[in-house]
């Protein structure tokens, strides 16, 4: 399998992968970050406001920020495991196309590269800072 993981790192239709791949994570933070900020900044207010609330009142502010800040928290995870499934498939379907290929004993790397996608060359699928990283908090 190492030929095939490193034909797909080095190819052209891999390195388009991770620029596509960049491209949805770019969408991803593009639709999370504004909520990101949105919670940040009222959670600001609402410490800043704090000494003018009563109790009760500062209790079900808090909670609602909270309840809000949770459910944020299960889209981000979510929106990472949708990113990393379609890395995934994107990077299992190269690796079906070129396993026959490789098994052959013939070059993988000038197989993919002759069928460059459009949009040409990017970085390598599986090295992006999207696997794993934070988006939008």
């Amino acid at each position: 399998m190492m030929a095939i993981d490193q034909a797909i790192q080095t190819s052209t239709v891999g390195r388009y992968v991770g620029t596509r791949m960049d491209q949805i994570e770019a969408q991803v933070t593009a639709e999370l970050q504004p909520e990101a900020t949105g919670l940040q900044n009222d959670g600001r207010a609402l410490e800043a406001k704090r000494g003018t609330l009563d109790a009760a009142s500062y209790q079900s502010q808090a909670a609602n920020l909270n309840l809000r800040l949770a459910n944020f928290q299960k889209k981000q995870e979510q929106r990472q495991r949708e990113l990393q499934a379609t890395e995934q498939k994107a990077i299992n379907r190269i690796a079906q196309e070129l396993d026959p290929i490789v098994r052959a004993g013939l070059p993988a790397e000038a197989v993919l590269d002759a069928a460059e996608p459009p949009g040409g060359p990017g970085r390598q699928p599986g090295h992006g800072h999207h696997a794993g990283g934070d988006h939008g908090a």
